[in-house]
């Protein structure tokens, strides 16, 4: 009896470490998880891989992979160093390390980490998809289109990269492809976090196409925030509904009085009514909150005219002047930018501009590009402290 115990007990011991997970299981659960967002298993697998001979640069994967995901990408890069020395884990390692890198807007030093992944794995998704966003923070619009394109082709369920195509071709205002690019991410989801932001950019860019039914259709699927109202206003008017655009208009400046969408709005009403006196005030409001705002300059420098105000509308035309000589030298250094990815001065010119624009914003994106490209750049890091912090978000 005592002998059959025995063999018993031994088989099962045998048993049981033939049903345990070998190391290379456990990456592959771990690395599962670390992608499912399941950090405390991460966590865990990583600890015990870190006990696992020739399998220690697998634990550091993980481990920079877990403080990555919970926001620290710094020691995330110091633990994913201690996996590129591996040939089975460079590549994951390389991908994690240029997301952290595009996080703390060291934007260059990204690109050159995954540039190196993308060589050794063509049509790794996360590659492309941190490399266009590193590429788009440098202002290097070229292959952050040649990325965001890649990866809308590897993920055909992604909206994400065309969302961010839409948005490129929208500010360079290449209005039919952000139409294209817009409408490909709502038929690819509708269930996007910003989706209203989407389609009321959308909607904008269909305006300026003067394509107002099409437009009144993607508005007609949105909240009706004061900024949509003013738009619905916008497409009715054009369409030749005017009680209609006016009632719209009235519900977005009641519903904020402040949305510059619907002041300006509301002064181009005044003044096709042959009312200019009254479209001063709205349109002074807009130049109020962007004093580099061109079309309600220009706007305000017809109301002053039409009302016998010669001198004010001179003014106004000589401003709407100035404004546009820093946009077109914007646009000249933005070109050259575009061209020299490695160029930090231009990139702070274009931040230097983007402030006298009152974009800081913009600003803030050229100024961190400048320091992904040199550190050390004192000017950049002088400037973009001194910009007002964001605006925290509830």
């Amino acid at each position: 009896m005592r002998i059959a115990i025995a063999v018993c007990l031994i088989v099962g011991v045998a048993g049981w470490s033939l049903w345990q997970p070998s190391p290379s299981q456990q990456f592959h659960t771990g690395w599962e998880a670390l992608v499912a967002a399941d950090l405390r298993r991460v966590d865990a697998l990583a600890s015990k891989l870190a006990k696992q001979r020739g399998f220690e640069s697998h634990a550091h994967l993980l481990r920079g992979g877990y403080l990555l995901r919970l926001g620290r990408p710094r020691e995330a890069l110091e633990e994913l160093r201690q996996s590129l020395d591996n040939d089975k884990t460079r590549v994951r390692a390389q991908v994690l390390a240029g997301e952290a890198l595009a996080t703390l807007h060291q934007s260059l030093r990204a690109t050159e980490v995954l540039r190196e992944a993308l060589a050794k794995d063509p049509d790794n998704i996360e590659a492309h998809r941190w490399a266009g966003a590193a590429f788009y923070d440098l202002g290097a619009m070229e292959p952050a289109v040649h990325h965001l394109e890649k990866l809308a082709t590897l993920a055909p369920n992604d909206p994400r990269p065309h969302r961010v195509l839409g948005l490129i071709y929208k500010d360079l205002e290449n209005d039919q492809l952000a139409v294209n690019c817009y409408q490909e991410s709502l038929k690819r989801s509708v269930n996007q976090p910003d989706i209203e932001s989407i389609r009321t950019e959308l909607a904008e860019v269909q305006i300026r196409l003067n394509r107002h039914a099409a437009a009144k259709d993607t508005l007609s699927l949105c909240l009706p925030s004061a900024r949509v109202l003013a738009l619905q206003a916008e497409c009715e008017s054009a369409l030749g509904n005017q009680t209609a655009a006016k009632d719209l208009l009235a519900a977005a400046l009641k519903q904020d009085p402040h949305e510059a969408s619907a002041l300006l709005l509301q002064g181009t009403f005044a003044l096709n009514d042959g009312q200019p006196k009254r479209a001063i005030v709205p349109f002074q409001k807009v130049v109020q909150q962007n004093p580099t705002d061109f079309t309600a300059r220009f706007k305000l420098s017809r109301a002053f005219a039409q009302s016998g105000d010669e001198a004010r509308a001179a003014e106004q035309l000589a401003t709407m002047n100035q404004i546009k000589a820093i946009r077109r030298e914007a646009n000249e250094v933005y070109q050259h930018a575009v061209g020299h990815p490695r160029d930090a001065d231009a990139r702070f010119r274009l931040g230097i501009l983007s402030e006298k624009l009152h974009r800081p914003d913009l600003a803030r994106m050229w100024y961190q590009a400048v320091l992904s490209i040199d550190p050390t750049h004192a000017p950049a890091q002088t400037a973009l402290a001194g910009l007002a912090p964001r605006p925290v978000t509830k």
